[in-house]
């Protein structure tokens, strides 16, 4: 009796987690989108299908602040938009660095750097007060997770890691008109000649990458 009351939470749990599924999926996946370009690309911006966003900087001060920069410096129809990211998402290989980095009330320099610069030995850590939301999921880590809608493995790296300024210039999800956002479960009892109880669940979501000037990936490769 316990194993079958269990089975409409385990089924409720597998719902939960069919929208993250979806979102790291497509940002593994690296689809095109309608210009033609990768989602993710080093291509120019002034190249068709370019998008600039995608680099191999390792996760550090370094490729933080030139991402951030980046995402800051996109424009549209030569209109300045001054997207900000909001989100630093890394898989769990990289979380203690990237709560280092997030944390930290000052940035060290090692020897050889400090004598390049003297004067910036010692210094405040100014992504302290950029505001990024720390995530971290292994689903862009090197076991990746299985695409809900191709039942395809997407695998990413253990040392891959994003940026994303949340809102319509990243990724959008969509639930059927009526349902709440929740899936729907229903309960049956089994008859002629059967005899016990079912459940079944439908979840009516869908997931699409809208634009890239919102989102910025590093392979952490170097």
């Amino acid at each position: 009796l316990g194993a079958i009351m269990r089975m409409p939470a385990e089924m409720g749990a597998a719902a939960r987690r069919l929208r993250p599924d979806l979102v790291y999926s497509l940002l593994l996946a690296n689809a095109n989108l309608a210009d033609t370009g990768a989602l993710f690309n080093a291509t120019a911006v002034t190249t068709a299908g370019g998008h600039a966003n995608l680099t191999t900087a390792v996760l550090g001060p370094t490729g933080l602040k030139a991402a951030i920069t980046a995402m800051g410096k996109y424009r549209e129809n030569g209109t300045v938009l001054n997207i900000k990211p909001r989100f630093l998402i890394v898989p769990f290989a990289l979380q203690w660095t990237a709560k280092e980095i997030l944390t930290s009330t000052a940035q060290a320099y090692t020897a050889a750097a400090a004598a390049a610069t003297p004067s910036q030995y010692y210094t405040a850590n100014v992504l302290m007060s950029e505001g990024l939301t720390l995530v971290v999921d292994d689903r862009i880590g090197a076991a990746g997770v299985t695409d809900p809608t191709t039942n395809t493995a997407r695998t990413g790296l253990d040392t891959n890691w994003f940026l994303s300024a949340g809102g319509p210039r990243t990724v959008r999800v969509a639930y059927r008109r009526g349902t709440n956002r929740q899936p729907q479960i229903r309960s049956f009892m089994l008859d002629r000649g059967q005899w016990g109880m079912g459940w079944d669940i439908n979840m009516d979501i869908g997931a699409k990458a809208l634009d890239y000037r919102g989102l910025h990936k590093s392979t952490g490769a170097g």
